[in-house]
């Protein structure tokens, strides 16, 4: 059986990066810090859950961003677990105490990306994109 390639990507990148043992991310603004891991893929039809950790609680003021290259960033998951109006229902958002999931149930080719975490509840407002 030939090899696939998987469809659905996501990477890392943001202000003031440090590089961990633990290969994640980390954005330390004012003592708030979101953590990420650095990528992900899957196959079509797959699910993938994406992860975002607070240092400390941002209750459930955490909202998740897909964008595509060269297009502005779309808000998929407000305040950890609403739908945006117009998005699919395989996008979900949970979260547990600081520990925050996006989970995208039966991955389609137009999911490839980048995926942001951003939190609202501590200034200065805190963006990792993913």
């Amino acid at each position: 059986m030939a090899e696939q390639n998987p469809i659905f990507t996501y990477g890392c990148t943001h202000c003031h990066i440090d590089f961990l043992q633990s290969r994640d991310f980390h954005n330390d603004c004012r003592g708030q810090t979101l953590t990420q891991p650095t990528s992900a893929s899957a196959q079509p039809g797959q699910t993938v859950s994406l992860s975002c950790k607070a240092s400390t609680s941002v209750s459930n003021a955490l909202h998740w961003y897909h964008q595509i290259a060269g297009q502005t960033p779309k808000l998929l998951i407000s305040y950890a677990t609403t739908r945006e109006s117009g998005i699919p229902e395989r996008f979900s958002g949970q979260y547990s105490g600081t520990d925050f999931t996006l989970q995208i149930s039966g991955v389609q080719p137009e999911d490839a990306g980048y995926y942001y975490c951003q939190q609202s509840y501590n200034l200065p407002l805190t963006v990792i994109k993913s």
